[in-house]
């Protein structure tokens, strides 16, 4: 009887040792390591510069045959030979003053219009970007006195004169401080391009005064927008 028990314990042992039959499952693949990322993988790539501005098909649309008379027509012709405008003043907030001309379905009204570029750092900005924010804004009845002296003071600006001092449009300039501002990129190697709903583009003119063309539709057959020149009051 002893005897059979040891057998029976022997075979129980053996047994816990024998391996399973059959195939063994094959453990799930791991993932790869990851790939350590590189400073250029890391940076955001620079946004695609904008399509530069077509300023002669704007002028056929609006129908610009006298390109010499004042205007919106002579804002566009000089857009073509303008020069490199460095929105970044010395004191980091310029201001500028300047004649507006709103076009909206094929109607023209004139309001003058105000611009700031303020300095800011790069950090603040996208990349390719400049270290500028610009606002563009247009004055109003409701600007009191400001909008009353503007036409006369523009005109001074314009003969590149000094405005008198104290003048409630250049107080008004001056100390404005809402503004909507938008970022700002080169569109090519002479304009500024402000990234509002559909594009600002802006460029210096041969009398140092700058040239602003802002779309109120996409690209197309539609010449609705503003188009301004201004001169600087504070830079």
């Amino acid at each position: 009887m002893r005897s059979c028990l040891c057998v029976a314990l022997c075979a129980l042992l053996v047994g816990c040792d024998t391996p399973p039959t059959g195939p063994i499952p094959d453990a799930a693949p791991s993932a790869p390591p990851p790939t350590p990322a590189t400073g250029e993988a890391m940076e955001a790539a620079p946004a695609a510069a904008p399509p530069d501005l077509d300023a002669s098909l704007l002028a056929r649309l609006l129908n610009c045959g006298d390109a010499t008379k004042p205007g919106l027509c002579s804002i566009l012709s000089r857009f073509g030979s303008c020069s490199e405008w460095n929105p970044i003043v010395p004191s980091g907030d310029g201001r500028w003053l300047g004649r507006g001309y709103v076009v909206e379905k094929a109607t023209v009204r004139e309001q003058p219009v105000v611009l700031r570029a303020r300095r800011v750092g790069t950090s603040e900005v996208g990349k390719g970007q400049l270290g500028v924010r610009l606002a563009l804004a247009t004055l109003t009845k409701e600007d009191g006195a400001a909008f009353e002296q503007a036409d006369r003071v523009i005109r001074i600006l314009e003969r590149h004169d000094t405005p008198p001092r104290g003048s409630s449009i250049m107080e008004y300039v001056r100390t404005r401080s809402a503004w909507s501002e938008v970022n700002a990129m080169r569109a090519s190697a002479k304009r500024v391009y402000a990234l509002t709903t559909y594009g600002t583009y802006l460029c210096q003119s041969s009398q140092q005064s700058v040239l602003v063309v802002q779309r109120d539709t996409p690209k197309g057959m539609s010449p609705d927008g503003l188009y301004a020149e201004v001169w600087a009051t504070s830079w």
